[in-house]
């Protein structure tokens, strides 16, 4: 009987033995299997990425020839325009003067358009260097506010600034100026006759701190906050207004590449509010500097 239970036993253990080896091999095929993947994912994705950077190369060099070719015949008829306005070619009837008026604003939009193109490619490309230093973030934005309240006064539209005395960051204010003139511009444009525009800077919080600029302009639909990133894409309902679309793109490429971010909400007496956030350190919340990575594209 001990002998039968013993070669039961062994027979057990063989059979056991056999089982598990059984899955360890299974498992092993699995591993083996799961590694040859994620090698053909690695190389798709390096692929990917290489393809990508080449289309931004590309386009970036498409850009720039485009703009070389535009610019300056866009100059030469700004020119032109300028020198028939003072009379260089004789006097003008006013339905002429008008003519001549109506020209000069295509011309300084097709030229707004070219600069915006330019940006949109830089930004995306790797010449768009971010140079940290002391910025007095508070009086960067006052100033702001005061080059627009000419363009403000021909709407009527009461233009301040709420900020703090002084309050120093680490950053790039040659881009921060980029991102905040957007932003008050995009919001004197968007605001109604009589309407008013409000910019503001918080306190600081955590390392990080926040211009906003209100307006109590139309809004702009909940299911649409995040396309407006999107390059090219304008709102449905304010398409009549002029420009290109591109304008919130390159401010939020800016942004994230300064270490912050845009973001939009309901304005609480109606309109919106864009709120740019920024490290105080010129890092962000990572611990990377800011200007180390690309923004993503579109508006994520």
């Amino acid at each position: 009987k001990e002998r039968q239970s013993v070669r039961r036993i062994d027979r057990i253990v063989l059979i056991s033995t056999a089982a598990l080896a059984t899955l360890a091999l299974g498992a092993m095929a699995v591993v083996f299997a799961l590694e040859r993947k994620a090698r053909r994912f690695a190389r798709e994705a390096d692929d990917r990425a290489e393809k990508l950077e080449r289309s931004v190369e590309l386009r970036t060099t498409v850009i720039h020839g485009v703009v070389h070719d535009v610019q300056n015949p866009l100059g030469a008829a700004s020119g032109y325009a300028e020198l028939m306005q003072d009379g260089a070619a004789g006097p003008l009837t006013d339905q002429q003067a008008q003519m001549v008026e109506r020209f000069k604003r295509l011309v300084t939009t097709a030229q707004q358009t070219v600069a915006e193109l330019v940006d949109l490619a830089r930004v995306d490309s790797e010449d768009y260097p971010i140079e940290h230093r002391p910025t007095d973030l508070a009086a960067e934005v006052r100033e702001i506010v005061d080059d627009h309240r000419a363009r403000a006064m021909l709407k009527s539209i009461d233009i301040s600034a709420e900020t703090p005395n002084a309050l120093s960051i680490e950053t790039d204010p040659v881009r921060v100026r980029h991102v905040v003139e957007n932003l008050v511009t995009n919001a004197l444009k968007y605001t109604p006759t009589g309407g008013a525009v409000r910019v503001s800077v918080d306190p600081p919080s955590d390392h990080r701190v926040a211009v906003e600029v209100r307006d109590n302009g139309p809004g702009i639909p909940a299911e649409l906050r995040e396309r407006i990133f999107e390059p090219y894409f304008r709102v449905p309902a304010t398409a009549a207004q002029p420009g290109t679309g591109l304008g919130l793109s390159i401010s939020r490429r800016i942004a994230r590449l300064l270490g912050g971010d845009i973001t939009i909400a309901d304005a609480p007496d109606h309109g919106s509010v864009f709120r740019l956030v920024l490290p105080t350190n010129g890092r962000s919340e990572g611990g990377s500097e800011g200007g180390s990575e690309r923004g993503s594209e579109g508006g994520s």
